[in-house]
Order: C-alpha cells, then sequence, then structure tokens
C-alpha cells in the first residue's frame, strides 16, 4: 500500500480535471480556517462527482475503489462477517475468490483492524475503498436478508441450546461438530471450567507461541493442564469483536463488558480487559461471582469481631474503613455490611468505580471513567441526596478522606474502601497523607482489615498435611474436590480496630507512629494472630500463610 501522503489530493484534482486553480485556492482557505480536508468539501458541496473523488483518494491509497451502487455481490462473503460487526466498523464483504474475502471499507488504511478481521475471518483481505453511505446501505438490505447459511446458524444453535440443557456439565468436543468452530469451542470450554471452579479471574496469554491459560481461584493463578490449539491471537480478536473493541490503534489498553451466554438457562457478565504487549496482546476477563452477597456471619468474623463491627455501624455518624488488597474480599464485606444497615430502613447510597452485583434497596451509582479524577466534587452533588449512609468503594486519596469527614461531622455514615495491608498502614497513612491527627480522632470510628485464605479440602486434607504443618504436599491428583490443589473455598481473616480515647490520645501524641505500632500489636484481633488461629485449626496451611507474606515466624514458638 502506498504512502497517503505521496500524492497530494489537490494535485490528482487538478491533473483529472475536476477542479480549477481558483478554486483549488479557495478550498485551501477553507481548509486551514475549518480544518476540513479538502475532499470532504467537495463532496458536502456536490461541486463535483463524489465518486470521482473517491476514486482519487484510493489511487493516493494504492487501492481500488469500488461502487457498491452498481454491484453483484456475492452472497457467500457475507456470511463471513457478522452483521454487529460489519455495522460497527462499517465494512462490507461483497465477494470471495478461494481464500481471498473482499472488503469494502471507508477507511481501509486501518492496517490493524484488517489484520484482526482477517484473524477472525480465517481468510486473506482484500480491502476497497466505498463511500460510507453506500456501506451502510449495503449492510441493511443484504443483512436483513435470510440467507441459506444463516438459516442454518439457526438450525445449529437451536440443536446446540438443546443439547447444551441437557448436558450443561460436559462441554465435549461433539459441539464443534454441530456449528461451533475451534475457537468458540475452546473458549466456551475456558469459561465454563472457570465458572464452575468459582474463578474470579481468567488470564489469558502468550507463551512459547502458544496460548497459556490461568485461572485465579481462591486468590491463587492456577494454570490450565489442557493444551488448546487455538492460537492467542484468535482468542484476542474473538474477545475484541465480543466486546466490540477492534481498533486500528494497538497501543492503548481496551476495557468492555460482554453478556455471555454458558446455556439456554444461565448467562453471566464478563468485563474484558485487553492489554497490548510486546508478545502479543494479554486478555484478562474479570467474572462475576455466582455468589450472592454475604451476611456479616458469612464473611468470616469472629464473634467478638462481628459485636465490633455492629457497634461501629450502629452510630450514626463516622468514618469506617474497610481495606485489603486486591482480591482480598473487601467488597463482599462492605456489602455485608451495607445489608446489615439495609434492616434500619435508611438512605443508602454508593459510588461505585465498578459494580459488580446489585443490592435491592440501595441506590448504586457507577463513577464514569471521565468522572474517576474528580471523585470528590462527585461526593459533594451525591451528598445532597439526603443519604444517611455513603459507601466509597473507589481509590483511596487524603482529599477523599478530609471531605469525607466534613460529610461525618455532620452527621452521615461514611463507608470507604481502601488497598492497606492492616490498621497500622492504615493509620500511618492518614498521619503521614497530610492528615491533621485531631481531624482523624475526630471522624475516624474503625478500620476492618482483612485477608482471604484458600481453605484446606474437607476430603483430602489428611493425607496431604505434612508432620510439621507447613506445607500442603504436591498434588497426586487423586482428588476430585479440588482437582488436586488441596484447597477448595476460601475464608477471610480480619483485624478489626474501634477507635476509642486511648488511641485517639496516642494519635493526638507527638510520636504518634511509633506508639500507636506498639498498642496495635497487643490488640486481640489481628491478622497476625487469627491466620495462626486458622492453621491451628486446620481450616488452611502454612504454606499458604507464607505464600500470603504474613511469615513463617509465627509458627516458630
Amino acid at each position: 500500500m502506498k504512502n497517503v501522503n505521496e500524492k497530494k489530493i489537490e494535485d490528482l484534482l487538478l491533473k483529472a480535471g475536476l477542479i480549477t486553480f481558483e478554486k483549488l485556492k479557495k478550498l485551501k482557505d477553507r481548509e486551514s480556517k475549518t480544518g476540513e480536508k479538502i475532499e470532504k468539501i467537495l463532496i458536502e458541496e456536490s461541486s463535483v462527482n463524489y465518486k470521482e473523488v473517491l476514486k482519487l483518494i484510493a489511487d493516493r491509497m494504492g487501492l481500488e475503489f469500488i461502487d457498491l451502487e452498481n454491484l453483484n455481490v456475492n452472497k457467500n462473503a457475507i456470511g463471513y462477517i457478522t452483521p454487529e460487526i460489519a455495522r460497527r466498523y462499517s465494512i462490507f464483504p461483497f465477494d470471495i475468490k478461494n481464500n481471498l474475502l473482499f472488503l469494502a471499507m471507508y477507511n481501509p488504511d486501518e492496517v490493524f483492524l484488517i489484520d484482526e478481521i482477517k484473524i477472525y475471518s480465517q481468510m486473506e483481505i482484500k480491502p476497497f475503498l466505498a463511500d460510507r453511505k453506500m456501506i451502510n446501505n449495503a449492510i441493511s438490505y443484504f443483512y436483513s436478508e435470510k440467507t441459506a447459511k444463516e438459516e442454518l446458524k439457526c438450525d445449529i444453535e437451536t440443536s446446540k441450546e438443546f443439547c447444551k440443557e441437557m448436558f450443561e456439565d460436559d462441554i465435549k468436543e461433539d459441539e464443534a461438530v454441530m456449528g461451533e468452530n475451534v475457537v468458540d469451542l475452546a473458549i466456551r470450554t475456558i469459561i465454563s471450567r472457570a465458572y464452575k471452579n468459582n474463578a474470579s479471574d481468567i488470564h489469558l496469554d502468550k507463551l512459547n507461541n502458544g496460548l497459556r491459560v490461568r485461572y485465579r481461584i481462591d486468590g491463587a493463578l492456577i494454570e490450565e493442564k489442557e493444551k488448546f490449539t487455538v492460537s492467542p491471537e484468535e482468542i484476542s480478536v474473538s474477545f475484541k469483536v465480543m466486546g466490540g473493541l477492534l481498533s486500528s490503534d494497538r497501543s492503548i489498553p481496551l476495557k468492555g463488558r460482554v453478556s455471555y451466554n454458558l446455556s439456554k438457562k444461565e448467562r453471566i457478565y464478563i468485563d474484558v480487559l485487553i492489554l497490548p504487549t510486546v508478545c502479543g496482546d494479554k486478555v484478562l476477563l474479570k467474572l462475576e461471582s455466582k455468589k450472592s452477597t454475604f451476611t456479616l456471619e458469612e464473611v468470616g468474623l469472629s464473634d467478638l469481631e462481628k459485636d465490633i463491627v455492629e457497634i461501629m455501624i450502629n452510630k450514626k455518624n463516622g468514618i469506617l474503613i474497610v481495606t485489603g488488597t486486591n482480591h482480598s474480599g473487601r467488597t463482599s464485606t462492605v456489602f455485608a455490611l451495607l445489608k446489615k444497615l439495609l434492616d434500619k430502613k435508611i438512605n443508602i447510597i454508593t459510588l461505585e468505580k465498578r459494580i459488580t452485583e446489585k443490592l435491592h434497596g440501595v441506590s448504586q451509582f457507577q463513577i464514569p471513567n471521565k468522572m474517576e479524577e474528580g471523585v470528590v466534587d462527585l461526593l459533594k452533588s451525591i451528598s445532597d441526596y439526603d443519604a444517611d449512609v455513603l459507601m466509597i468503594d473507589t481509590p483511596f486519596s487524603p482529599e477523599l478522606f478530609k471531605y469525607s469527614t466534613k460529610l461525618a461531622l455532620e452527621g452521615k455514615l461514611i463507608i470507604i474502601t481502601a488497598s492497606f495491608v492492616n490498621t497500622f498502614e492504615t493509620l500511618s497513612s492518614l498521619i503521614n497523607g497530610g492528615i491533621e491527627p485531631y481531624t482523624i480522632t475526630a471522624s475516624l470510628e474503625g478500620v476492618i482489615s482483612q485477608l482471604l485464605i484458600r481453605k484446606l479440602c474437607i476430603k483430602c486434607k489428611g493425607e496431604r498435611l505434612s508432620e510439621n504443618q507447613l506445607h500442603v504436599e504436591s498434588s497426586k491428583a487423586t482428588c476430585n474436590e479440588c482437582d488436586g490443589s488441596g484447597y477448595k473455598g476460601k475464608i477471610g481473616i480480619f483485624e478489626v480496630f474501634n477507635m476509642n480515647r486511648e488511641y485517639r490520645k496516642v494519635i493526638l501524641g507527638k510520636d504518634s507512629i511509633i506508639e500507636l505500632e506498639k498498642k496495635l500489636e497487643n490488640e486481640k484481633s489481628t491478622i497476625k494472630i487469627n491466620a495462626r488461629s486458622a492453621v491451628n485449626a486446620e481450616k488452611t496451611s502454612i504454606g499458604e500463610i507464607i505464600r500470603l507474606g504474613i511469615g513463617e515466624e509465627l509458627f516458630k514458638n
């Protein structure tokens, strides 16, 4: 393909006799004032035949112009591109010869888009320049017809859904025979296995020229044992198509959301994130949880911790911080708190970066991407809606805490999520973040810190625990319950801190950071103490505690 700047459009127009030098001068004056391209101005003015202009543009690109208005379309070509893709990207397949698909495009210089269409259609692509309006007209006309191929596909889908209802738990390769291609079958197998094992995320990337599949199950990344024959590029393009993310720009991360039918009766929503790397696209799929919101009794709090938490949320004002790293379960804890508060018949409003689950009776607001930097301004607006409780699930900042303090002192209960590891890190970050100690002591009611740990598999844990209980032994692949991992399910371990007079005195003191650390180590509810209790009760292994970085030194005494 020739460089688009190799031939100037004005030279081509003059050479073809479509405009005069006087007309060109007027066009260039308008171009400099409005920024519009000369060819666009000519088409809008209808001063020359727009088809002649498009032919010149195609010539400048080193391509052919195709007039869809007077063309015999090969209907066999249409089935290679879905109506959704055709409409979204204004492309129209009008002919096919051997393994070459002829594609009408209004932007045929987008080579990356062409590459991805090539992978998706499994065909070589020959692009043609065409008028966008004519492309859209062709799409409307030809895709509205029920071609024989579409009728066959409809029959296949009906048969597939019947089989899925009969055998939902077993995704078999026979589906490929019933119309599902290899890529679609691989995607269905991967998502079905992830959902069956309650995975929160699926990681898909390239490794040694093949596809590597990993599932985040109970907080740990587990690699798929089966080797799929599909390429990482085919998987990436398929998810781009599903999420409407096909793009000619491969320098930016992509983010979308798709609805995926596991069966006729079961549909799940998946967040699709695609990161372009030097080795190819890395695809991350975030699956919605099967489990509905937990209660305070289910998240894993001890009776003492639960009593302290209920005291804090029963207060009409103040700030409660729920903190933990990614995959710590803090969102589940926050929703358990909101569920408990719903019994009090109060007005609850949430500001969430990503709404993962709807909670009836709560006014949930998803923060638009363009407003993520202005969360405090957004909070100022939302606070006018007579909320008794505000939950803020967005990246933590000192500015957010300062404004939340103002709302708390006005009589609102504010629940904020954060990513700190424990209570000490939370409080020291507030102090070192420029927030005045008296502001902290006046508004903060408490901190709930947490981690998620994997539970030992009940069926095989007796065989797997080593004598000194340091690690779960390597898999013998004999346990079907945990798929040989040694773990099944997860529980939270917590650190519940309640602000009181003694801690207010420490925070307001001169050596607050040093004294605070010493005093927190003597608390009854800490991550380390609860981790040791979980191991002693054979709920988890020391190997799991070490994996999370809590420390092997806990068990040396």
